[in-house]
């Protein structure tokens, strides 16, 4: 990689020329990345300085930092209510364990969220990550009448769910598949009233008959 000192510094003259967050940013990287092969120190880098001030200037007319904190908190809270999805698509014909393993204990904890919903009591049903079906494995609550399941789709290009009833914990094949998405599974009270209308389910229903 060629450094040309020179167009660094004089970027940096004509940084308000810099029109947007990203490109500012890209430019510091960059200065950044000079210093570094030039062993010059950053901090007290001129260039870098006076690309540092251009990025607070464009920042500054957005939200207040106040609102800005408190957009970061909502989207963490968001983030980890939430599989994975985007992080695990596919690359080539593979997606990432780490992220498959992410999606699979998120899926769980949204099912457990959605047999709360439906008012099943912990030993009404199990919820378990079988490896071995499809390529990336599937996240199944099984209960006496309701069978729901959440798993990557052919190549894991997408995320399918889907829930049918059964009857008793044997049957895995039960009625008619009903088709949903993720978005609708992490909403358990709406998906949970949607599961109950398409199989005519009661919230008695729902529950296995005691022995």
């Amino acid at each position: 990689m060629v450094h040309d000192r020179a167009a660094r510094y004089q970027q940096a003259l004509q940084a308000g020329e810099l029109t947007n967050i990203g490109e500012t940013v890209h430019a510091i990287g960059n200065a950044l990345a000079d210093c570094r092969h030039a062993g010059l120190d950053p901090e007290a880098d001129p260039a870098v300085i006076l690309l540092a001030r251009r990025l607070g200037q464009l920042c500054e007319p957005r939200q207040s930092t106040g609102l800005l904190r408190r957009l970061c908190a909502s989207a963490v809270v968001d983030a980890r209510a939430r599989p994975p999805v985007s992080a695990a698509r596919v690359h080539g014909a593979k997606l990432d364990r780490e992220a498959i393993d992410r999606f699979h204990l998120a899926a769980r904890k949204a099912l457990f969220r959605v047999a709360q919903a439906l008012d099943l009591r912990h030993d009404d049903y199990t919820i378990v990550t079988d490896e071995k079906t499809g390529m990336y494995g599937t996240t199944v609550l099984h209960g006496d009448q309701v069978y729901i399941t959440a798993g990557y789709g052919f190549l894991g290009a997408d995320i399918e769910v889907s829930y049918r009833r059964v009857h008793g914990r044997h049957d895995s094949c039960g009625g008619h598949r009903y088709a949903a998405t993720m978005p609708e599974l992490l909403a358990p009270l709406a998906f949970a009233a949607q599961v109950r209308r398409d199989l005519a389910l009661t919230r008695r229903a729902a529950l296995p008959c005691a022995a």
